[in-house]
């Protein structure tokens, strides 16, 4: 609007305006619909929502080198009082801009909010999403598509983070076409990289190995470097779920080396914690620890719940092999934490699991069995591989009780081709502290895993309770 310090001044000593201890200013909210009434009787609405939305729109655009630095966490604090100017200025721009005006801000935007695992970015792409619906057809640009099939890829992408996959799925799948249709290469390959998600966050790593590899081809811009680090974490973790270790070290290395080339602490953090994850998998569990909690102090810092969860989780896995029970409960207790502050679904089956897994080393398998079926109270309905794995504590706990079904149990998930490797860690290692525990144990009787999940849903248990530290 053009005010300046003189205005403010004279605002703030007519109470019309309040100035906040953090420098910014406020207003009542009656007095704000008052004035928005007012604004509108005098006909200058549309003028001053336009110069609001480019005065916003243009902080998010001289943001975008640091977004992509060391600088990030320190930008993305300054912006964060103004999310809701961003979302509204956001809102006007995709309803009257014209698309060459919006395309810039959609990228920067994604940074900004998804890929800083914010809480706020599926609402703020829910509701930008819907202010790109109300565009009327004719104030599209020619052959250029839609802005709301332009929006969609962000909206999915945001929706597929928090594991919200139907919805991903069904918000790319609508706008694909016309993409595909319009020769939009970036946000095609958006579009498949939010399936891959989706897959992935599903346990159906052997089908988003497509996706993802399709995604990654066509990310090789200087502007996409950041997402292309995100993508890459993904494809690696599909590979390393499919039992490719080499492939997935190439494609976590690779995240990380572009990460660390930025300096972006949040990419690089989540970065360090997925090749921590491949000290895992060679069970080099002393030095995947190391890893998972400087990329724990990296998202404290930041923070960043839901890296916070992600280093933690990953954290109790490697303290149960490495016998240190008690961590491994305390890691997993913060880490449910973070997970339930994000609504992070898929992280909050795995952290369940591990709280189970943490019970049974520290010999308290009544705990360990409520968490093992809250874990598979959350599995997707066709999760099978995530279904084993959430069995894993249930089965564990009968076996320390003494039912010789539990250890029949164990063998026959460790058994299953369907359990990845990698997935099976810890209930490979149930099996071995259970089999020494029975005198003479019987061969392997023919389990039903599929029937014993069910019935052990459709009986009564109690929930379990958030361990204290």
């Amino acid at each position: 609007t053009g005010a300046g310090a003189a205005v403010m001044a004279d605002l703030v000593a007519r109470s019309l305006v309040r100035r906040r201890v953090d420098g910014r200013y406020e207003i009542h909210e009656l007095l704000r619909q008052y004035a928005q009434a007012e604004l509108v009787a005098s006909g200058r609405e549309a003028a001053t929502r336009d110069a609001h939305a480019r005065a916003l729109c243009g902080r998010l655009l001289a943001s975008v080198g640091a977004l992509e630095s060391s600088a990030s966490v320190e930008v993305r604090a300054r912006l964060t009082p103004d999310y809701g100017n961003l979302r509204a200025a956001m809102e006007w721009a995709v309803c009257h801009w014209a698309v060459a005006e919006i395309e810039p801000l959609l990228l920067p935007a994604s940074t900004l909010w998804t890929m800083g695992v914010d809480p706020v970015a599926v609402e703020m792409w829910t509701t930008i999403a819907a202010a790109a619906r109300e565009r009327t057809s004719d104030m599209e640009d020619g052959p250029e598509p839609a802005v709301r099939h332009l929006v969609a890829p962000h909206l999915g992408f945001a929706l597929a983070i928090v594991d919200d996959n139907e919805a991903a799925d069904a918000v790319v799948e609508e706008g694909l076409p016309f993409l595909e249709a319009a020769g939009r290469a970036d946000e095609v390959a958006m579009c498949r990289m939010v399936q891959g998600i989706d897959r992935c966050n599903r346990n159906e790593n052997e089908a988003a190995l497509e996706p993802l590899t399709v995604a990654d081809a066509a990310f090789h811009g200087p502007e996409h470097r950041l997402l292309r680090g995100e993508l890459l974490t993904w494809l690696g973790w599909a590979r390393m779920l499919t039992d490719d270790a080499a492939g997935a070290r190439e494609a976590f290395e690779l995240a990380y080396d572009l990460c660390d080339g930025l300096g972006e602490p949040l990419a690089t953090a989540f970065a360090l914690s997925k090749l921590a994850l491949l000290e895992d998998f060679a069970g080099n569990y002393e030095d995947a620890l190391e890893r998972h909690l400087a990329a724990f102090a990296a998202f404290e810092a930041a923070d960043n719940a839901g890296g916070v969860g992600y280093a933690l989780s990953r954290a109790s896995f490697t303290a149960y092999c490495l016998g240190r029970h008690q961590a491994a409960l305390d890691f997993a207790q913060a880490s449910y934490e973070g997970f339930s502050e994000l609504n992070h679904h898929w992280g909050l089956i795995l952290v369940t699991a591990r709280l189970g897994f943490a019970y049974l080393g520290l010999e308290r398998p009544d705990e360990a069995e409520r968490w093992g079926l809250h874990s598979l109270e959350l599995v997707h309905a066709d999760d099978r591989a995530g279904k084993l794995h959430s069995l894993g504590p249930v089965a564990g706990a009968m076996a320390r009780r003494g039912d010789i079904l539990g250890l029949q149990m164990l063998r026959a998930i460790v058994a299953d081709e369907e359990l990845p490797q990698f997935l099976g860690t810890q209930i490979r290692n149930e099996l071995a502290v259970a089999e020494p525990r029975f005198d003479e144990p019987p061969e392997v009787d023919q389990v039903d895993l599929d029937a014993t999940i069910k019935r052990l849903l459709e009986r009564p248990h109690p929930a379990p309770a958030l361990p204290r530290a």
